[in-house]
């Protein structure tokens, strides 16, 4: 049974020391549904970049750097951020937002490691205000791999043993494999928080893929292998030291809006035009920015150590999905803000990337690749060069607040930032040995995020409100 490997950690340094809220967060925290300027994600200040190259515009369009260049005078001051409520959230039932949760009765019989069965985390569909119906993707921990969790065997030493497994997942392959008890309770509530709606859901597919999620009418090829990739992420955070009530609220946030493909990808997806969301065809890619948004504000509120976690986290599953088009910014859990609108026609909204992004590489070490369905064995990645993405211009629309990049209108082809001795999941590749030995666990108490108020539940709800449709 394999186990996953503990990565080696990130540089050495830590986290690039973080600028206040009022200097480089000011153009990203605009309010919901708002274009924000482009100089919001082509900022060179230190919490936005690694080097003061880092957000260039292209050398050969002068009129392009002008628009990219912060607007002069002082940024405008910001409120602190308004904690979530439950209460308020009006793509709740009222049910939901009178429990603060979706399941928050079956999550905590698996904090307490009590068997659930479907229905103590699933959850039903149930009407929109938009006129249809719509189930949930649980897109951290989905709901079998709750169930498994809640048959692990809790130890006298801080650990759990997870449980014998059968099921078509990679699931089995963690049978035996031990994880810290303590971070049960944070992953467990980050998953119940951690949901959108299967009427507006395509998933990102491993190797630059799209599948309807169940319920969004959109062809489902690939749907199993997309779940796996939140498999994995949820088994690592699982084993990872250190993971607090806020790292697994934003972590939860962060894979969500991975899950969830860029319109551009989500737009190849078979019968993508018959997205059960109407509204969502148009809006995707805006929802996408929003949830960004508001994962940077709940990421801001980590420590550094927390950060840490996340990004290290963050970058493995970025890396299982194997998509040279797609990248993280250096110093954040997410990729650089998109274009909304996209190509005029496009079955779903959304474009390239606003800004061009250079990530230097981490260590060839850092994080394997998983496998993403239960046969195929894990390989390694080698990540050798920096990732280099170029601009990628966008065309002027009517109406559209962005600044348009001179150019046309076509994505360039991204270099590789990856390179492995033999092919993403094959067979010549050996496992590592299985072992059920644990490594010594260092427990944390699993507190809210500092400056938020609020536990990994609604960190998480908050981050993933914008791909839920408002409730009857």
């Amino acid at each position: 049974m394999p186990v996953l490997a503990a990565p080696a950690p990130y540089g050495g340094t830590g986290v690039t020391p973080q600028p206040s809220a009022s200097t480089t967060l000011s153009p990203m925290l605009a309010a919901p549904g708002a274009s924000p300027p482009l100089a919001a994600m082509t900022s060179t200040q230190s919490g936005m970049g690694a080097t003061s190259s880092a957000f260039s515009a292209p050398s050969t369009s002068s009129s392009a750097l002008s628009v990219m260049q912060p607007p002069p005078g002082p940024p405008p001051s910001l409120s602190p951020m308004q904690p979530y409520k439950a209460a308020t959230d009006k793509t709740l039932t009222s049910k939901q937002a009178k429990s603060g949760g979706f399941q928050p009765v079956g999550t905590q019989k698996v904090v307490n490691a009590k068997p659930i069965d479907e229905g103590e985390f699933r959850v039903s569909s149930n009407p929109t205000t938009s006129g249809h119906s719509s189930g949930y993707h649980e897109s951290f921990a989905p709901t079998d791999t709750m169930r498994f969790l809640s048959n692990r065997k809790p130890n006298n030493d801080g650990t759990a043993t997870l449980p014998p497994w059968n099921s078509p997942t990679v699931l089995p392959s963690y049978s035996g494999t031990k994880i810290i008890e303590s971070n049960v309770k944070p992953v467990a509530e980050a998953s119940d928080g951690a949901r959108t709606d299967t009427a507006r859901t395509i998933l990102s597919v491993p190797n630059g893929g799209a599948a309807g999620h169940t319920g969004s009418s959109v062809k489902t090829t690939g749907q199993p292998a997309a779940h796996n990739v939140l498999r994995h992420q949820v088994m690592r955070t699982l084993q990872e030291p250190g993971v607090t009530s806020g790292v697994a609220g934003v972590l939860a946030g962060a894979t969500t809006i991975m899950s969830m493909a860029p319109g551009t990808i989500a737009s190849t997806a078979k019968n993508a035009n018959q997205l059960k969301d109407r509204q969502a065809r148009t809006q995707h890619e805006t929802n996408r920015n929003d949830a960004k948004r508001k994962l940077d504000e709940h990421y801001e509120g980590l420590s550094p150590s927390e950060q840490a976690i996340v990004m290290k986290i963050a970058k493995q599953g970025m890396t299982d999905l194997n998509d040279n088009s797609r990248t993280l910014l250096p110093d954040r859990p997410h990729s650089p803000l998109r274009d909304p609108i996209g190509t005029p026609g496009a079955p779903i909204s959304g474009g390239g990337y606003l800004s061009a992004v250079t990530t230097p590489a981490p260590p060839s070490t850092t994080f394997p690749v998983l496998p993403t369905s239960a046969s195929a064995p894990v390989t390694s990645m080698s990540l050798t060069s920096p990732t280099t993405m170029p601009p990628v211009p966008t065309p002027q629309h009517p109406g559209n607040s962005f600044a348009p990049v001179v150019g046309t209108a076509h994505h360039a082809p991204l270099p590789s930032s990856a390179s492995s001795t033999t092919p993403h999941g094959s067979a010549t590749s050996a496992p590592p040995t299985a072992s059920t030995t644990a490594a010594p666990v260092t427990t944390t108490a699993t507190t809210p995020a500092a400056h938020t108020g609020v536990g990994a539940r609604e960190i998480a709800m908050d981050i993933t409100q914008s791909f839920r449709a408002d409730r009857k």
